[in-house]
């Protein structure tokens, strides 16, 4: 910024010793008298003020686009971070023993084995795009209790290895 700074007041500077050698001629730079002394302080001070507020509005734009890349890449940041966390809730020990229960009903049942294959579907569609949200129906978040609770009853040939009941309407809940 220092940099910055000391070369726009060369530049002024620069420009200011032009202009009086534009107005006032080579011969005359000589000061004669205090009024072509303040002239020519006065064209000065108005060109460092003119390259000052030339300067501000250059870097007034550089931070400005600066800071819209920061937010940027702080958005970028943030979901990726966002898309590693939604996969870390995802249990792969869950994901597997699922998979591999589905597996073994594809022989047994191929329509069944559908249907908790959808299931599946369902929890992971909604891990990823559901949870981003601020807030969550209470509705949405039944329905994957719901689906999760039926995921875990392929294991076992017990209908009562979890009971999941819900009285009430949940509808607008959040």
């Amino acid at each position: 910024m220092i940099i910055f700074g000391a070369l726009f007041c060369l530049i002024s500077a620069l420009s200011g010793s032009l202009i009086s050698l534009i107005f006032f001629g080579f011969e005359q730079a000589i000061f004669h008298d205090a009024r072509e002394f303040f002239t020519l302080t006065a064209s000065l001070f108005l060109i460092a003020v003119i390259h000052g507020g030339i300067a501000l509005v250059i870097r007034g734009f550089i931070t400005w686009y600066d800071e819209i890349k920061l937010k940027e890449e702080f958005a970028q940041k943030s979901f990726e971070m966002e898309l590693a966390l939604i996969k870390s809730q995802i249990n792969p020990h869950f994901l597997f023993n699922t998979i591999n229960n589905i597996d073994v009903l594809i022989n047994k049942d191929a329509g069944k084995a559908s249907e908790y294959l959808n299931k599946l579907s369902d929890i992971l569609r909604y891990m990823v795009y559901e949870t981003k949200t601020e807030k969550i129906s209470l509705a949405k978040e039944l329905n994957y209790i719901e689906k999760y609770l039926e995921l875990q009853k392929i294991r076992t040939s017990n209908p009562n290895y979890v009971n999941f009941e819900v009285t009430g309407n949940a509808n607008n809940l959040t």
